[in-house]
């Protein structure tokens, strides 16, 4: 799966690409690229291993770094992937290790994509989108509360087939509401993981 997010203030756009196998994602490239010039400011990729997975990754100018992960999933920063990290923690019971790439200040370019690791957990709170005035009609929605990292107070994702389609959280008196816009061509969530949805709550 190949996703991207442009960033014209910062004339940066971020580049993601997966590949996923029947046991989730498999490995990942980052990358941090300038739209300018072209040139990749920072790369990173992850490598899954049943023994120890690895995390690799190198800012412009700078050597590259290996961590090892350990149990911890690695969130590749775009939402569309939140799905499968979701799923993963559920899957766990409910809360895990995840490693996210720091991105926080991008003028900071020697510290861009460092590992950043926090125990992040779910909490299943229905189906249908209950609470969620947003949900189409034939759209069946699974709604989670994700805390951990910088979602201390906890954010609420909406999901189907793993697809995100809407999440609100705060974040210094602020509240955000983000929502799908549009979806064109096929979602290949419903294959990679088809239902988000725990047997048990994942909050009990």
């Amino acid at each position: 799966m190949l996703s991207q997010r442009a960033i014209p203030l910062l004339s940066v756009v971020i580049v993601v690409r997966v590949h996923f196998s029947g046991a989730g994602m498999e490995r990942c490239l980052l990358q941090w690229r300038s739209t300018i010039s072209e040139e990749s400011v920072a790369t990173a990729t992850f490598a899954a291993s049943p023994e120890q997975g690895v995390y690799r990754y190198r800012p412009r100018g700078a050597p590259a770094r290996s961590v090892a992960v350990g149990d911890a999933h690695c969130f590749p920063l775009l939402r569309v992937f939140v799905g499968g990290i979701i799923q993963a923690l559920v899957a766990e019971g409910g809360s895990g290790r995840v490693l996210v790439p720091w991105i926080h200040d991008p003028t900071q370019e020697t510290r861009l994509f460092e590992p950043e690791f926090s125990v992040r957990s779910v909490q299943y709170l229905g189906s249908s989108g209950s609470g969620n005035p947003q949900a189409e009609e034939g759209v069946e929605l699974d709604h989670f509360r994700y805390s951990g990292g910088q979602y201390e107070s906890g954010a609420d994702y909406w999901l189907a087939n793993g697809l995100l389609h809407e999440y609100r959280w705060q974040q210094r008196g602020a509240n955000w509401v983000v929502r799908l816009k549009n979806l064109d061509g096929r979602w290949p969530g419903a294959e990679l993981w088809p239902s988000t949805r725990p047997a048990v709550n994942a909050n009990q």
